[in-house]
């Protein structure tokens, strides 16, 4: 698998954040959020407050609610 290909998590709860925590650790992460209000506050403050606070994403977690960015998920 190329290194810099960009994975993609769906759901950005528990589960979802935690997995794209440990993803973003060999590479880049796409983490997509339910709707707009989450993925910008996650965004934002560079955690998710609601499900694991005070845990910090690195910078290789991206988060969005837009289906299409799913397809360029696997490199570009």
């Amino acid at each position: 698998m190329d290194r810099h290909a960009r994975r993609a998590v769906i759901g950005a709860g528990t589960w979802g954040t935690t997995l794209a925590l440990h993803l973003a650790k060999t590479g880049p992460v796409l983490l997509l959020a339910r709707d707009q209000q989450q993925a910008q506050e996650i965004g934002d403050e560079r955690q998710n407050r609601r499900y694991l606070p005070g845990i910090t994403l690195p910078v290789e977690v991206e988060v969005t609610v837009d289906l299409s960015d799913l397809a360029s998920a696997g490199g570009e």
